[in-house]
This record gives C-alpha cells, structure tokens and sequence, in this order.
C-alpha cells in the first residue's frame, strides 16, 4: 500500500478501494489532507484483473469440455470471484503521486 508523499502516512485500504471503483481522478490523505493523483500503473492493472480470467476461462472451455452448457456454468461461477478478489488485491500495487495543490483545486 502507498503512502503520502507528504506526511509518509499509509492510505486506508478501503479509502483507496472506493475512490478507485467510483472513479475519482484524486485522492486525499486522510492525516494531512494533500491531494495526490493515481499514476498509470493504476489505471492499467484493473483491466487485466477482468481480461486475463476471463481469456483463461475461454481457453479451458473452448478445448477442455465436452458439456457446453455445464462448463459455462461452472466456469462463469469460477470466474466471478476470482475477479472479486483480484480487485480487492489491486490496492497493494497501486502508486499515488502527489500534485500542485493549485492544480488539485481547478479540477
């Protein structure tokens, strides 16, 4: 987990879980209030979290399975929380950066 850059405190789990899911473009520390920004690494390892499960479960059930209704079912309840956790683990690789305060203000 990232901390601030200014006050070196850890952000709260679930404080950065929300703010990345609803889509907000900054972050506030809850100790010093700086704002930071979320950095590309951020905006680009959640789209893999949903892609690479579900290329993987195409896969096994394209050349693996003789039942196709059977193998959907069970491969689509195998993928859903794989995805599930996938996203509650996102939140130990994510990178904030620290910006103008100025800046943070006129967006």
């Amino acid at each position: 987990m990232d901390t601030c850059k200014k006050c070196a405190r850890k952000f709260n789990y679930w404080q950065v879980y929300k703010n990345f899911w609803s889509a907000k473009q900054q972050i506030d520390c809850s100790n010093c209030a700086t704002t930071h920004d979320h950095k590309l690494v951020n905006k680009l390892l959640p789209p893999l979290i949903f892609f690479i499960p579900a290329v993987v479960q195409s896969y096994r059930q394209y050349y693996n399975t003789p039942d196709e209704m059977g193998s959907f079912l069970t491969f689509t309840m195998l993928y859903i929380p794989v995805v599930i956790v996938g996203s509650l683990l996102t939140n130990f690789f994510f990178k904030f950066k620290l910006i103008d305060s100025k800046k943070a203000h006129t967006k």
